[in-house]
């Protein structure tokens, strides 16, 4: 738990320092944009194996799988409204 709690503190600091920095008008800056991916790729990879061990590991075994195969639906999810919000926008 201590791994997903690190890597969502690293994740929520990292959207307020780009929300602190688009506070102005303008765009932000494309160096901001690569530093933010820079530092929430590795904050996922440090928290989606405990994810997916904490959820398999407290799943019944009968929905096991099941659960798993929601935890990855959700990604798809969150992707796939990322990538409509972008084009709303």
């Amino acid at each position: 738990m201590a791994k997903i709690a690190i890597a969502a503190a690293i994740t929520a600091v990292s959207y307020l320092v780009i929300a602190l920095i688009n506070r102005g008008p303008g765009k932000v800056d494309a160096v901001w944009a690569l530093l933010l991916s820079a530092v929430l790729g590795p904050a996922f990879v440090y928290q989606w194996p405990t994810t997916l061990a904490l959820n398999s590991r407290a799943a019944p075994r009968s929905a096991n799988s099941t659960l798993i195969g929601v935890a990855f639906l959700s990604l798809f999810v969150t992707y796939n409204a990322i990538g409509l919000a972008r084009r709303v926008l």
